[in-house]
C-alpha cells in the first residue's frame, strides 16, 4: 500500500519524465544569462576547491551540474524523473567528472560526509 506522499512522489516524477526533452531545450541557455547564478556557482566551487565531490540535488537536464563540473568539482547530479537523468546523460556525454543518478533527495544515494557539499537550483 502507497500512502499520500507516495503518490505524490510518482506524480512529479512523472510529470518531470513526460517533459524532459521540452524542458532541457527550453532552459538549455538560461545559464549563460544568469550572471548571478554563474557567480554563486563559481563562488561555491572555489570554497570546496577544485576535485570536491559534490551533489547536484534536483539536477533536472544538468546544466549546473556540467557548470560545476566545467570548474574541476566531481559532480553527481540527482533527480526522481528517470527523463531528466536521461535528458542529462544524453547532453553532457563525456564530460570528465560528472555523473547523473535516479533517486530522491528524501533519501540521498550518498553516504554519510561523502559529498564537500551541495547545491540545488530552483527555476
Amino acid at each position: 500500500m502507497t500512502g499520500p506522499d507516495d503518490r505524490g512522489h510518482a506524480e512529479i516524477e512523472a510529470t518531470y519524465d513526460m517533459v524532459a526533452r521540452h524542458y532541457a531545450a527550453e532552459y538549455a541557455d538560461d545559464l549563460a544569462e544568469k550572471i548571478l547564478d554563474r557567480a554563486l556557482l563559481s563562488a561555491f566551487a572555489e570554497m570546496v576547491g577544485r576535485g570536491a565531490l559534490v551533489g547536484d540535488l534536483g539536477c533536472g537536464p544538468g546544466f549546473e551540474a556540467r557548470f560545476l563540473a566545467e570548474l574541476g568539482l566531481g559532480v553527481t547530479g540527482v533527480d526522481v524523473s528517470g527523463g531528466m537523468i536521461a535528458e542529462a546523460q544524453r547532453l553532457h556525454a563525456g564530460v570528465q567528472g560528472l555523473e547523473f543518478v535516479r533517486g530522491s533527495l528524501l533519501a540521498l544515494p550518498f553516504g554519510d560526509a561523502s559529498l564537500s557539499g551541495a547545491v540545488a537550483c530552483i527555476r
